[in-house]
């Protein structure tokens, strides 16, 4: 008897419709029907009785998820973290295998394969593998899509420290090279001035002099050693400015370093941020 009454009820007391999407499929699968916006509302009030804290505050409270997992480090999703959110990466990665095993993601998935190829054959390493004289085509078809898959790899911290010891190896074993690259750079720098190489490495040479002549300490901390002068206005997109005494500040060697985005670790070596 309670069974049927309670499935020729429409409405809850509280006046929310039994609809599909309102209805708790736990309370369902016992034979009666319960409305999910009472129980949300029932569950914060079990947590926050006072309602004084914020729901934000109650999800940094957590120190587990619902498995046991610990919400901390490399456990957090960063983009959910930066929402306010923390949720389990444990969970969420063995949610997303059972989600792919499924026949119709499955289907989905050939679906969308067969209408973007052009974009699989950007990213996919084996498809260039196979097929490196269509690769080299697609890159220069799609330059944009080549810039931001390199600007992406340069950012990160393994290839950053790889390409330090590889400069710090090649400078010991080939010095002539970081030569000849440091020629082609003041080349490049020089030209809108119609300098060479040398003319513009003394006349840089002398800039800092007089620069750390009319100041004497840092601007940020106030030290007077390991003084280095700093452009405000950059050399290469204001190459006109380079050689402008009121273009330069004096900056110690960490302050110097922490200006142009890198955070000096000791006085031999430095890494990125």
């Amino acid at each position: 008897m309670v069974n049927t009454i309670n499935k020729a009820k429409t409405h809850c007391p509280k006046g929310h419709a039994y609809v599909k999407e309102n209805l708790v499929l736990s309370a369902l699968k016992q034979g009666r029907r319960s409305c999910k916006i009472c129980r949300s509302i029932g569950d914060k009030k079990r947590r926050n009785p006072n309602g004084n804290i914020s729901p934000a505050v109650l999800n940094s409270q957590k120190t587990h998820c619902p498995n046991g997992h610990l919400l901390e480090g490399e456990n957090l999703i960063v983009s959910e973290t930066k929402i306010g959110k923390r949720s389990c990466r444990i969970c969420k990665n063995e949610k997303n295998k059972i989600r792919e095993q499924k026949p119709e993601r499955k289907k989905y998935k050939l679906e969308w394969n067969s209408k973007n190829l052009d974009k699989l054959r950007g990213h996919s390493s084996k498809w260039k593998k196979n097929n490196p004289e269509k690769a080299k085509q697609w890159d220069k078809e799609h330059p944009e899509n080549v810039k931001q898959r390199s600007r992406k790899h340069e950012k990160n911290p393994k290839r950053i420290a790889y390409r330090q010891k590889w400069q710090k190896l090649d400078y010991a074993i080939n010095p002539e090279k970081t030569l000849q690259k440091n020629i082609r750079t003041f080349e490049k720098l020089g030209q809108p001035l119609d300098l060479s190489s040398s003319q513009y490495k003394r006349s840089l040479q002398a800039w800092s002099k007089t620069v750390k002549k009319n100041n004497l300490e840092c601007a940020i901390c106030g030290t007077k050693k390991n003084l280095k002068s700093h452009h405000i206005f950059e050399k290469g997109p204001y190459p006109k400015l380079s050689f402008n005494e009121n273009n330069g500040i004096v900056l110690c060697g960490q302050h110097h370093y922490e200006v142009h985005g890198i955070h000096l670790k000791s006085k031999t070596y430095y890494f990125y941020k």
